[in-house]
């Protein structure tokens, strides 16, 4: 081996710094153009390309034809194919010679062929094709373009033996199914007060029991809804085992760090870590229900309608990649809209609108359906959408929406500014009674009041404006909400470096004693602090 300069535009690699001179082909430049041309395609390409030149079918290919090729590598450089592929010759030879001599396109899918690459027989399967190439006064060559199928044909085959054995066993593997879909969708939907939750599921076919489409809803310890539809490329069980894995790892991401972009992208990790070659598409949003702010991203998922209380309608658009491929791409950023009270938001996968394959017709159904005031005041609002645009549906359909009503009552609101240390006092008092009336321990409502506090001194540090507060009773333990119109605040659980500083300690403070502590900024500016309060007997048990 000798190393070869690389000409402009050519792959460097091992095969590209390959002396030819060693061989019955000589020297590149004495070579005819359509060799050089054809091989220079070849080092370009990370597809497996195998070049056959003359009549001897000498042997030249690429780098990412050498996992092919095995032992026989590098000796394979330069040789006649003959005796490169002696165990398979009697099957390639016919074919080569009918690609080069007659010039007869030659191709074949999955070819079973027992190769001897590695010094033991392999059952291997390939894809391949066979193109004549040269010119008139030249010799001529075949080039062989081909990827190998095996591990595919290995798993179709497990498929099919799969398949018959379901056949076998109808009703056991029936039940199976069955139980499998009702454990990778919800069992139930977030039950929140002032938002009403509704979807449905449908795989493709009537025959089919599951599929790659999913809809989600659950709720933060902290009062936020976490909601998503998805959509796994294929069908089948494998489909459905993959979307059930991202949709668990949508769940377990959101409760770390309910962020919509930052949970696609640990989605997209984990997915790219089980299943590299699986891609997803899906839409996920964070609903604030004090706020009825939405915060969501997309990974390549068709975007969500959002019907206004006048009938208007509006895209919730946010172009990103699908889960297995964010990688490839700078980190995304999150979109906030407020849902009106009135407003129906629907959440969908693409089964819905393509099923007829005119995706346009698909999208003016969806819209027309949502105009129909019986689908917007339907109890079952999904159920009624996919009635009211689909007939027979050819793919998996999944919908979940969402129907925005008045605020609920077991949220207790203030407003205040915030230097009035006159009014900041009645309110902690306020606060600290209705601990009390849900029968709250005296430590509970001390350690509460602490918090309230420290979380208040900081908001007076940091703005003089108004402030908002908030005390949730609609979720398992009472959530306490500070909102500041400031330049928010940067928010750290430790103990600041220097013993001596007073900044820092505040919200540290707060992390001891309250469940779980978040600072995230407002979407029009400011800072919203929540804080999860330790609480013996949950708060929504109790009339206030």
């Amino acid at each position: 081996m000798t190393t070869e300069s690389t000409a402009p535009g050519e792959m460097a690699g091992h095969i590209a710094a390959f002396d030819w001179s060693a061989t019955v082909l000589g020297p590149k430049t004495a070579w005819p153009a359509s060799l050089r041309l054809m091989l220079g395609v070849a080092l370009r390409s990370r597809f497996p390309m195998l070049i056959f030149w003359g009549g001897e079918l000498l042997q030249l290919y690429n780098d990412a034809f050498v996992p092919i090729l095995g032992a026989r590598h590098p000796a394979a450089l330069g040789q006649r194919a003959r005796d490169c592929w002696p165990e398979i010759w009697d099957a390639i030879g016919p074919l080569l010679s009918a690609a080069f001599e007659r010039g007869t396109p030659v191709w074949g899918e999955d070819w079973p062929l027992t190769l001897e690459r590695n010094g033991y027989p392999e059952a291997t399967n390939f894809t391949f094709s066979y193109s004549q190439f040269g010119e008139l006064s030249e010799e001529g060559g075949v080039l062989c373009t081909c990827v190998e199928t095996t591990r595919t044909v290995l798993r179709e085959q497990e498929y099919r033996a799969l398949a018959e054995r379901l056949e076998r066993e109808f009703d056991r593997e029936h039940r199976a199914l069955l139980a499998f879909q009702n454990a990778a969708l919800p069992k139930t939907l977030a039950s929140v007060p002032g938002l009403l939750f509704d979807a449905m599921y449908e795989a493709a076919g009537q025959d089919a029991l599951v599929g790659g489409d999913w809809y989600d809803s659950f709720r933060l310890p902290d009062g936020r809804v976490v909601i998503s539809v998805g959509d796994v490329m294929g069908s089948g069980l494998e489909a459905a085992v993959t979307m059930s894995a991202a949709r668990q790892a949508i769940r377990g991401a959101a409760q770390v760090f309910p962020e919509p972009s930052a949970v696609l992208d640990a989605a997209d990790r984990a997915l790219r870590s089980e299943a590299p070659d699986r891609i997803v598409t899906a839409f996920l949003g964070i609903i604030e229900p004090l706020t009825r702010g939405l915060s969501y991203a997309s990974a390549g998922h068709p975007p969500p309608l959002l019907r206004d209380p006048d009938g208007s309608i509006r895209e919730l658009a946010a172009a990103d990649l699908p889960l297995g491929l964010r990688n490839m791409r700078a980190a995304g950023s999150d979109t906030t809209v407020i849902l009106p009270e009135g407003a129906l938001l629907v959440l969908y996968t693409d089964g819905l609108t393509e099923s007829t394959r005119d995706v346009f017709d698909g999208d003016r159904r969806l819209r027309a359906s949502l105009a129909q005031e019986d689908v917007r005041n339907s109890p079952a609002p999904a159920a009624a959408i996919r009635r009211a645009v689909l007939g027979d549906a050819t793919d998996d359909i999944a919908i979940l929406t969402v129907k925005v009503e008045a605020f609920s009552e077991r949220v207790v609101r203030w407003s205040f500014p915030a230097g009035d240390a006159h009014v900041a006092q009645g309110v902690r008092r306020e606060f600290a009674r209705l601990l009390r009336a849900l029968q709250a321990t005296s430590a509970e409502v001390a350690d509460a009041e602490i918090v309230f506090g420290e979380l208040l001194g900081n908001v007076v540090q940091h703005t003089n404006g108004g402030v908002e507060a908030a005390l949730d009773l609609t979720v398992e333990e009472p959530v306490l909400h500070i909102l500041d119109r400031g330049p928010g605040f940067r928010f750290y659980a430790r103990l600041p470096k220097d013993n001596m500083s007073e900044s820092g300690r505040g919200l540290y403070i707060a992390t001891q004693l309250a469940r779980d502590v978040s600072v995230v900024p407002r979407p029009d500016g400011g800072s919203h602090a929540r804080v999860v309060l330790k609480m013996s007997r949950p708060a929504r048990d109790f009339s206030i």
